[in-house]
């Protein structure tokens, strides 16, 4: 039934009709269905990025959908224009189809419902069961112009995780032997220019240590957004001079892929971000780094949601501003 309540979710907020340039209507539900594809493209007229991706998009959508496998696939364009006047003159550039500029609370509710920050930004989703395809679809189409990856389904994590890790020495070790039935670890997302990132990093290491000394186990990987390979071995070895720690748990090799691919797969907005994965890569939880914060000697590790949080941080974080809340003021 999950597929289906998403469809219809969608559907709702669209309404009934988008429309093409020329004014003609077409009925929303004729874009899903089995073997269908929908990019929800979030983008405005004001926007410099936007007006420069849109006709890297359009060149994509025309040559794509003159081939066979194009047929099941449309863009639904949703405005952050100002102005229906500077709606129409964007909207007049693209091939594809719209949602009306009339129908605000439905372009903001996909937008919220799809955590859209920054436009633009092109979301491509399953038709048949409105599950989120890929939140990165500005990046899948400007690395796969002919589309031969279409429609960009991520790998699952037990192939993405596949291959070497490395400790801060540079010894080698495979991932399968991290990964194992019953085990829990911990995905780093960090960075060495990232003051957030280097302000938690040294309270990670406190927490790590004072857990694996308990007797709780847990390996963390460190993946990592650094620029260049000597601030990612720095960032690892430590500094002693600044009085920074070394890291003493794994991490992917710099210039690795599988730092994008987790980074998608994991869908990840910002650094720091800490999530407690399975062996299968499934979040046990998606707020590590505020439960670190606010449980450093890991008393409730791993953290499981629970149905009712004080709002001081830790789980309530994965969920104020993502969910309905209701919120008690004793």
């Amino acid at each position: 039934m999950a597929g289906p309540k998403k469809v219809e979710t969608l559907q709702l907020c669209l309404g009934e009709k988008v429309i093409r340039k020329d004014g003609t209507e077409v009925e929303v539900r004729s874009l899903f269905g089995p073997g269908r594809v929908l990019g929800v493209y979030f983008s405005a007229h004001w926007c410099p990025p936007c007006r420069q991706f849109t006709p890297e998009l359009a060149k994509f959508y025309d040559r794509f959908k003159s081939k066979d496998e194009g047929k099941n696939f449309e863009i639904v364009f949703l405005s952050s224009d100002r102005s229906e006047k500077d709606f129409k003159e964007y909207f007049n550039e693209m091939p594809w189809l719209a949602l009306p500029f009339d129908n605000r609370e439905g372009k903001n509710k996909l937008s919220k419902k799809f955590k859209v920050s920054g436009i633009p930004s092109l979301i491509i989703l399953d038709g048949e069961t409105g599950e989120v395809i890929t939140a990165n679809g500005r990046g899948k189409v400007s690395s796969d112009m002919e589309g031969k990856e279409f429609p960009w389904r991520p790998e699952p994590f037990s192939k993405v995780i596949e291959g070497k890790l490395v400790n801060k020495d540079g010894v080698e070790s495979d991932a399968s032997e991290v990964f194992k039935p019953g085990k829990l670890t911990g995905i780093y997302f960090s960075a060495h220019w990232c003051g957030p990132c280097r302000g938690f990093t040294p309270k990670l290491i406190e927490f790590y240590n004072k857990l694996n000394a308990g007797g709780k186990k847990l390996e963390i990987i460190f993946v990592s957004s650094d620029q260049d390979d000597e601030k990612f071995q720095e960032y690892m070895k430590g500094n002693e001079k600044e009085k920074e720690a070394p890291m003493p748990w794994l991490a992917i090799p710099y210039g690795d892929d599988r730092v994008d691919k987790l980074s998608e797969l994991f869908e990840v907005e910002g650094i720091p971000d800490f999530r407690i994965i399975d062996e299968n890569g499934k979040v046990v939880c998606s707020d590590g780094r505020g439960n670190v914060m606010t449980d450093p000697e890991g008393k409730e590790f791993p953290w499981p949601k629970k149905s009712v949080e004080k709002a001081d941080g830790g789980g309530a974080a994965e969920v104020l501003g993502s969910e309905t809340c209701v919120v008690h003021f004793p």
